[in-house]
């Protein structure tokens, strides 16, 4: 199955976003941690951490576009739209390269981060998980949750996103998603644990939430109670992902599943919101998940499959997001509230200081205003921060010029 992405609207999206908008729509938290250089008052000079950041934004919108030439690059050499598991492929690539660009905390560090993934063509060759091993979960994660909050519409949920999943690799033409169908259907998603006291070497007593015996899971195929049985209100719900060595192909087979809902007319906003539940709960490849992450490849695959980039609150999602399973509704419009709001910033001139983002919560009747803060308060700091943008996003201007003269050349 083919996919045309529209490439040239893909781009001019793009451009229009200014650089200074771009780094923020990367990092949630960017303009809230931004400083200038310690000890030098006024200065336009950055401290290191926050021209890092600038230099992480500029390289992985540079990537985004790489993704973007080599859609338009394989359309016009071979006649025809990439299929989509070329495209995934792209995608996979782009999206494990992500905290592998994230992960430095230094120049020094991102150098070799840098020269990792941009050496040779990082998006065409397969992904050495060995070379970042130290980034990638080994074992099973699992995820706690207050069995006082944990309600049945949200295990039904957790349910809907693993069925559809299983569903999809089921009738897969591929005999390794068959496969991979197979393994996780049976997968053990949730699971009641109970508290119990331990001593440490110093005879110290501290908490751990143990199994159950026998222990108490709960698979697909398993009705939850409502309401849900307790011992104890210290009692946690747990959710498991699938295990570690299922995570990359599941990655892999949920892009597919996401571009194919695509060529199957279904809308970004639902696609990439069951994306992000999928991420979040049941895949989560990344041993140390960085929110910005997950927001990073939420927003690219928005892009990629025709819509705007998402503009997120300045408080990054945190893990009490398990309230989103039963009411899908609500994430969908965050990420659709963020896309519009962005639609309605980049058309201001100049840029806002701060926009106001209108989240639905759950349990309240109007909607809450979170703040998506655009610049600093500090002219000296912003003016930096501006200054700075040209420096680090010299390559990113670069390449969005080639591709965009590519586009508009005849054929």
């Amino acid at each position: 199955m083919q996919l045309a992405l529209d490439v040239p609207t893909i781009t001019q999206r793009v451009q229009a976003i200014p650089e200074r908008l771009l780094t923020r729509l990367l990092f949630t938290d960017f303009n809230n941690v931004a400083k200038s250089e310690r000890g030098r008052g006024a200065t336009t000079r950055l401290d290191a951490d926050t021209e890092l950041m600038i230099a992480k934004a500029g390289n992985l919108w540079w990537g985004f576009l790489h993704f973007l030439e080599l859609i338009e690059y394989n359309r016009t050499t071979n006649g025809a739209e990439p299929d989509i598991p070329l495209l995934s492929h792209y995608l996979l690539n782009l999206f494990l390269s992500i905290n592998v660009l994230l992960e430095p905390q230094t120049f020094d560090n991102y150098d070799l981060a840098y020269n990792y993934v941009f050496t040779d063509d990082f998006l065409t060759r397969d992904f050495d998980t060995q070379t970042h091993g130290e980034l990638f979960r080994k074992d099973a994660t699992t995820l706690s949750f207050e069995i006082t909050r944990f309600q049945a519409n949200q295990f039904d949920g957790l349910v809907r996103i693993h069925q559809n999943f299983v569903n999809y690799l089921s009738t897969h033409t591929d005999a390794d998603a068959r496969d991979l169908a197979t393994q996780i259907a049976n997968h053990p998603l949730l699971e009641m644990r109970r508290e119990a006291k331990f001593l440490n070497d110093e005879q110290q007593t501290y908490k751990k939430w143990i199994s159950f015996d026998p222990p108490k899971f709960w698979r697909a195929s398993e009705a939850m109670p409502n309401p849900i049985p307790q011992t104890s209100v210290t009692d946690k719900m747990t959710i498991a992902t699938y295990p570690a060595d299922q995570m990359i192909p599941a990655m892999r087979y949920l892009i597919q599943m996401a571009l194919s809902r695509k060529a199957s007319n279904e809308t970004a906003i639902d696609i990439s919101t069951d994306f992000r539940l999928m991420m979040e709960f049941l895949i989560r490849p990344f041993l140390n998940e960085r929110q910005n992450s997950m927001n990073i490849m939420t927003t690219f695959l928005m892009m990629a499959l025709g819509d705007y980039p998402i503009l997120f609150r300045d408080t990054p999602f945190g893990e009490g997001n398990y309230h989103l399973l039963g009411e899908y509704n609500l994430l969908r419009t965050r990420i659709s509230a963020g896309a519009d709001k962005l639609y309605d910033v980049i058309m201001q001139d100049p840029l806002e200081m701060e926009a106001t983002l209108l989240y639905p919560k759950e349990n309240q009747q109007a909607d809450v205003e979170y703040t998506a803060t655009l610049q600093v308060q500090n002219p000296a700091l912003e003016r930096g921060i501006i200054a700075n943008h040209k420096k680090n996003f010299g390559a990113f201007q670069t390449k969005i010029q080639n591709l965009s003269a590519t586009l508009s050349s005849p054929e």
